[in-house]
């Protein structure tokens, strides 16, 4: 530390901070390349990693070098309700399938005991 008139001792060198670009690695994956993050650097960089996950990033945790989890966008891809537009669409598109014969198709293959 350094008070008034006095200088800071050669001894202890400025600390260096590093930046969240400076720290992470990269590990490949599957699907794509996934940037590292020790788990440290996550903790003090946590709200720099998360905006880059919200662009699209994926980070590997790792522990003492050891990967031990995954950091990834949340992925929206499936959609969870149908609207009747959009239903009635896909099954315009789809193949026409005739009643009478759809039943008779089913009488001929299926036990009517049961």
């Amino acid at each position: 530390m350094r008070s008034c008139g006095s200088s800071q001792s050669p001894a202890s060198p400025p600390q260096r901070k590093e930046t969240l670009s400076q720290t992470v690695g990269h590990h490949a994956t599957v699907n794509a390349v996934a940037r590292t993050v020790p788990q440290r650097e996550l903790r003090n960089a946590n709200a720099q990693v998360i905006d880059a996950v919200v662009a699209g990033e994926t980070f590997v945790v790792t522990r003492n070098g050891v990967p031990v989890a995954e950091l990834r966008p949340v992925s929206t891809a499936r959609q969870s309700f149908v609207s009747k537009a959009e239903l009635q669409a896909l099954a315009a598109a789809g193949p026409h399938i005739d009643s009478a014969q759809f039943r008779s198709d089913l009488d001929r293959v299926a036990d009517q005991i049961l």
